[in-house]
Parts: structure tokens; C-alpha cells; sequence
């Protein structure tokens, strides 16, 4: 445990006390080499002593916001929830984030490839459902895309549009009133495909080659 943390760990027992914590872990750059005392953020895994709503969003974030504060920095912040939804967290904690990262791209790249199928724009813009949900993907994979150029730039730069998919999430995220219905299409049908075989030969190359992805962790 880093000494930021660990010189603060009476105060961090009374946070989980107030908030009905029954087991906080830390992990990421913070449990290892990489921490820097700068710039780096806090990551926890918490585990509540009760998830019954209403109560579990007020605890959650204020346990958030009360360790940012005690902390000076930002905080992620993952439930027990979270790790029971995706079990291919822990690989993220334990070892090396990429491999999670390409399917996360991966797997958000073929559902909306999936259920676009046999639309047309016509479709895609009187089904608010599948915007949304096509929508909500997008920015799942431009975070990802993000995330993996801060984890592993080396792999990022591989992808033919890195910068661009992770401009298109922001232009979803902050510009969600003026989403134009006919890029995100155009983008489904001619980007798509490219990234999500680019994503499967990286996998694949992982598969074959681990030790190459040991050297790049």
C-alpha cells in the first residue's frame, strides 16, 4: 500500500464505518510501480454491507466524494456489483488491462454491427431505442479506445482511427442534442468492420504470442 494511503488509513476505517463498508481494496497503479504521486488516481474495489436501495447511491458516492476530498484526487470507485457483472474485471486488476479492454471493444463493436443488421438509416432514425442503444456503444468503445491509449499506447496506435473514435465519443457525449443520425450510420457501416477486425487480430496475436503481451504491460 502507497504511503498516501496508508498515512491515512484511520481516517479511510471511519469512512467505511459511516458508509457501511464491509471491505475496501485498493488496486491499480496505486498497489504497484506505476503510482505517480502527481497525476495518478485512487482506485477501490468496495463491498457494502447492505446494497438494498435507496440508500446504496447516497453511500456510494458519498464514500466517493469523502475519499476525493480526504485524498486531493480523483477516485474510481468499483462495486462488488460491478465485478459479479463482468467477471473479466479482475483480470483488469490482477494483471494486464489490454486483452480486457480489445473484447470490451470487441464485444461493443458486434452488437451494434448485430443489430443494425438489415437496417437502413430510415430504420436507425424512427427507433429510439436502437439509437440509444447504438449510441450508448459508440461511447463505450470510444472510452475504451481511450483507455487503451493511456494503458498501452503501442497497442492504440495499431488501430487505423484511434484519435477520430475517441473525438466521435465525445461528439456523443457532449454534443448528444446534435447527434447526426447519418454520420452514425455512416460510421456503423464503413468503420466498424475495419475496427473490430483490426481489435480480433490483436486478440488473436495475443493468444499466439503472450509473452509479448507480458512485455507490454
Amino acid at each position: 500500500m502507497i504511503g498516501i494511503v496508508e498515512d491515512r488509513r484511520a481516517e479511510v476505517v471511519d469512512l467505511c464505518e459511516r458508509y457501511g463498508v464491509k471491505r475496501l481494496d485498493l488496486f491499480g497503479s496505486a498497489a504497484g510501480d506505476g503510482f505517480d504521486p502527481e497525476a495518478s488516481d485512487l482506485d477501490f474495489v468496495v463491498s457494502f454491507e447492505r446494497r438494498d436501495p435507496p440508500e446504496l447511491f447516497d453511500r456510494y458516492f458519498g464514500l466517493k466524494e469523502d475519499l476525493e476530498g480526504l485524498f486531493g484526487r480523483g477516485v474510481d470507485l468499483v462495486t462488488e456489483g460491478a465485478l459479479l457483472k463482468d467477471p473479466d474485471f479482475a483480470e483488469g486488476i490482477s494483471g494486464e488491462r489490454t486483452p480486457r479492454t480489445l473484447r470490451q471493444i470487441a464485444d461493443a463493436c458486434s452488437f451494434v454491427l448485430s443489430v443494425t443488421e438489415g437496417k437502413t438509416l430510415e430504420d436507425y432514425s424512427g427507433e429510439r431505442l436502437l439509437r440509444q442503444g447504438v449510441e450508448r456503444n459508440l461511447q463505450i468503445i470510444g472510452e475504451a479506445v481511450g483507455r487503451l491509449r493511456r494503458d498501452d499506447p503501442e497497442t492504440a496506435d495499431s488501430l487505423s482511427e484511434h484519435e477520430r473514435i475517441v473525438g466521435f465519443r465525445n461528439v456523443l457525449v457532449h454534443g448528444y442534442d446534435l447527434v447526426d443520425d447519418a454520420i452514425v450510420w455512416d460510421t456503423i457501416r464503413t468503420k466498424l468492420p475495419l475496427l473490430l477486425s483490426e481489435v480480433e487480430r490483436l486478440l488473436e496475436k495475443r493468444d499466439r504470442d503472450p509473452e509479448e503481451g507480458e512485455a507490454n504491460r
